[in-house]
């Protein structure tokens, strides 16, 4: 396992869950990662965005984290992505979204087993397209709801 990586700054970007019958038991770990370079004060970092979803009995739950990597290297070296798939960073990304769905999960009475290590990673570079730019909405006064207020006995 490489240790040359490491990923910094953790946070919980999404979180989901639901309530459902019939789920097939699946644990789907992914991480796309930044090709370009972002310029820190500890030096060159590359964002990371990483989302476990998993069902089964009862329901099913997501989450999204972030970090960023360091110590990368070059983003375009040859070897990247064999380098980041064998990385004790991805298994420290794991493990913090991990730790956080089990309890979601739990919110739902889904019964779904977590791998302690992480399953195969779907590894993939972000590639933002240049349609991005112009298919962001941004929400109008209408589309934020009035707050509501629960009564409870």
């Amino acid at each position: 396992m490489n240790t040359t990586l490491s990923v910094v700054n953790l946070q919980v970007f999404r979180l989901r869950a639901s309530r459902a019958d019939d789920v097939e038991l699946h644990v789907d770990w992914s991480v796309t990662y930044s090709t370009t370079a972002v310029a820190t004060e500890l030096g060159d970092a590359w964002p990371l965005l990483a989302t476990i979803h998993a069902g089964g009995v009862g329901g099913w739950a997501d989450i999204t984290v972030s970090g960023i990597l360091k110590n990368a290297g070059s983003a375009t070296d040859a070897h990247w992505e064999d380098e980041l798939g064998s990385s004790e960073a991805l298994e420290t990304l794991y493990d913090f979204a991990r730790s956080h769905l089990g309890p979601l999960l739990m919110t739902v009475d889904a019964e779904v087993p977590l791998p302690k290590t992480s399953p195969q990673v779907d590894l993939r570079a972000f590639a933002p397209s240049d349609e991005d730019e112009d298919n962001v909405e941004v929400p109008g006064e209408a589309d934020f709801a009035e707050p509501r207020s629960v009564e409870t006995t």
